[in-house]
């Protein structure tokens, strides 16, 4: 698993799983997000997918210091880095695992992309307003 994440391949699905299978067997409870902060740190776009989207998919909360070192480090990597428009974003992955989150930050987060001329992220931001997940919900 660390050799695959240790390749860090920008487009790969089995990238992307190793990443969500590293976090979940690294943390210590559902609040535990260091696992996730040390791949995105590091992570190309595979990375960066796995390592947020077991935040939405395993309805992890994260304390808010936590939750600011995720969106400061997502927010200091170029876009053309992070996101294949219409296909891959983390941040919207992020969106979604703020649906139950209640703390200042991760509301001024959502607020931010509720605004945003991205049509994926606006959508995602404004049904995490609304406490949903996704569109299916």
């Amino acid at each position: 698993m660390k050799i695959i994440i240790g390749k860090n391949e920008p487009h790969d699905m089995i990238t992307d799983a190793a990443a969500m299978s590293y976090i979940r067997l690294e943390r210590k409870d559902l609040t535990d997000a260091q696992a996730v902060i040390e791949l995105l740190k590091t992570g190309n776009l595979s990375v960066l997918n796995g390592a947020i989207i077991i935040l939405a998919f395993d309805d992890m909360k994260p304390p808010e210091d936590d939750i600011k070192t995720i969106i400061s480090i997502l927010d200091s990597k170029p876009e053309k880095k992070i996101a294949i428009r219409e296909f891959m974003d983390p941040r919207e992955y992020l969106l979604s695992a703020m649906h139950k989150w209640k703390d200042a930050t991760s509301h001024a987060y959502m607020k931010r992309f509720a605004e945003s001329e991205n049509k994926d992220l606006k959508e995602c931001a404004e049904l995490a307003l609304k406490g949903k997940r996704a569109r299916y919900e």
